[in-house]
């Protein structure tokens, strides 16, 4: 592969197709009398403003997934069971919806970061989280679950009715399942509590599934939305 091909690949990931044809084109006619280097110097600090949101989005949703998660968990009043359900079921079920909830704000934080407010996926997320988020607050309660039910399946409806909101719901199912699979496999792995693994779990958990989640959002979102909003 020469450097041409090897180039256009590398700002095909943070890019669309013909913008780095054209982009790594400029750099070989600026170049070509240059040293060999500052063909790729050029390169790397082109992929550098391309990424940047991506690498800060990357950084900033797990701490934006755990603070909004807390915050509304705090805020919002929590129903009673009224006796429907014993307090284990309750904590059991809780744990998964505030797991979930993380991941689901993560995504969303990442989506503002690197896509803006314009991009259907950050709308998209941010309505998706606020519902889970009222969901493990009301849906204890028999009449806010049937409230809660009918305000989902709306907004289902509403994403149904619009291609790239479509696309971006399921992207934010696959990323919130990518990063649900990575933390129930660190959770469920066998390990010494004195190991060194058993000391840094934790830590690989928030550097791994954060990552996880961010390369799935951004394969989708280059596969399924940025060439629609290329041709519109």
């Amino acid at each position: 592969m020469d450097r041409a091909k090897a180039a256009e690949w590398l700002l095909r990931q943070v890019t669309n197709p013909v913008r780095a044809s054209e982009l790594v084109r400029d750099q070989l006619e600026a170049s070509s009398a240059a040293p060999r280097s500052s063909f790729w110097l050029s390169i790397a600090k082109l992929l550098l403003a391309f990424s940047w949101r991506a690498i800060v989005g990357t950084a900033v949703s797990p701490l934006g997934g755990i603070l909004l998660t807390v915050t509304c968990f705090v805020v919002l009043p929590r129903t009673d069971t009224q006796g429907f359900l014993r307090d284990t079921t309750v904590s059991n079920i809780l744990i998964y919806l505030l797991g979930i909830s993380m991941l689901l704000w993560a995504v969303t934080v990442f989506s503002l970061v690197r896509y803006g407010w314009r991009d259907t996926l950050t709308p998209t997320g941010l309505l998706a989280s606020i519902l889970w988020s009222a969901s493990f607050s009301f849906f204890w309660n028999p009449f806010f679950a049937i409230v809660l039910s009918i305000i989902w399946v709306s907004f289902l409806v509403f994403c149904a009715s619009s291609a790239n909101r479509r696309r971006s719901l399921g992207i934010l199912l696959c990323a919130v399942v990518a990063g649900w699979v990575i933390a129930f496999g660190l959770s469920a792995l066998t390990h010494d509590p004195y190991s060194v693994f058993g000391k840094w779990q934790l830590l690989t958990a928030l550097f791994l599934v954060p990552t996880v989640e961010t390369s799935t959002t951004m394969f989708l979102h280059r596969k399924f939305i940025a060439p629609q909003r290329a041709n519109s």
